[in-house]
């Protein structure tokens, strides 16, 4: 047998959510569950946590947003004290940008954007280098199609054609940037 206080940093966070559970709540709040943690350790709680909340509901607050975005079904955040966003995963991403992104990769570097950025729905293509663009458009409207239409039809040979979507870091700093908040 050991005190608790002599077990490592991961034991120590399974025996606080044990305590935790001891009473079968049905709510459970965790605040930071996986910090000063090793990968493998960050591993088994993040596990524990899923399965803990399959039958239970789970808040956790967490800086470490992969974190949050490998657990989490639902998102709230806030900043300075304010409820900002309050959404599904896949939905926060979508109110952050309210846009989506394009990337398109040609085998040759010849391109005129102008006729890009006349397509319903663009909002603006930049140009990455190396014959690779970016294309931001409105998030409900999916461009890919009209995008690989009008680079054939420049009789250019596409490499690439991929929708990305935010991810929760850049997402979070959308949402809570100065300019959010006005």
């Amino acid at each position: 047998h050991k005190k608790i206080g002599m077990l490592s940093k991961g034991y120590r966070q399974r025996v606080g959510l044990c305590q935790a559970l001891i009473h079968d709540p049905e709510l459970l709040i965790l605040d930071e569950p996986t910090s000063g943690l090793d990968p493998n350790q960050v591993l088994d709680i993040r596990g524990l946590i899923e399965e803990i909340g399959r039958d239970k509901t789970v808040i956790f607050s967490s800086h470490i947003l992969s974190e949050v975005e490998a657990v989490a079904s639902r998102i709230l955040i806030i900043n300075r004290g304010k409820l900002i966003a309050d959404a599904p995963k896949a939905q926060i991403r979508d109110i952050a940008g309210n846009s989506s992104r394009v990337l398109v990769e040609l085998e040759g570097p010849v391109l005129d954007p102008a006729p890009l950025a006349s397509l319903a729905g663009v909002r603006e293509v930049k140009d990455l280098g190396d014959n690779r663009w970016e294309i931001i458009a409105e998030v409900d409207i999916d461009i890919r199609r009209a995008l690989f239409q009008e680079v054939v039809k420049q009789g250019q040979v596409m490499l690439r054609l991929e929708k990305e979507t935010y991810t929760l870091e850049e997402a979070f700093r959308l949402l809570t940037a100065p300019s959010a908040q006005a």
